[in-house]
């Protein structure tokens, strides 16, 4: 196995007397983004699960009594579906805002795209 300078250095490319890193890949403005909202959400259902299953280890060790560990993780499961209820409630109000938005930055483009003496007519026929 290859240590991790090694892996570096293999995937320099030599120019002259000189290595150069490989260019990085073009990131396209669509690319995949990353939102803090569902991170944080997947992080938080992530705890939920690790809790869960601490409880179902205390049962399985007889730490707990089943019946307290079975009301735990009720409980549990009923915090995690209102917080992801309330969380997604909040996010689908953005998600609507974004995609009015988006929406209308794609009829603009579309709009740039037509033929200009038709985009004149529209935009007259707008500010009436």
């Amino acid at each position: 196995m290859k240590t991790a300078a090694r892996q570096r250095k293999a995937s320099h490319t030599k120019i002259g007397h000189r290595t150069a890193k490989p260019l990085p890949a073009m990131r396209h403005r669509t690319a995949h983004r990353t939102y803090p909202m569902y991170l944080a959400l997947l992080e938080m259902n992530h705890a939920f699960d690790n809790a869960v299953a601490g409880l179902e280890e205390a049962g399985r060790l007889k730490l707990l009594r089943l019946e307290y560990v079975y009301g735990a993780q009720v409980t549990l499961e009923s915090v995690r579906a209102n917080a992801n209820y309330n969380a997604l409630a909040s996010a689908g109000d953005r998600e609507m805002h974004n995609a009015y938005r988006y929406d209308r930055r794609r009829q603009k483009w579309e709009d740039s795209r037509k033929d200009p003496e038709a985009a004149k007519g529209k935009t007259k026929a707008r500010q009436r």
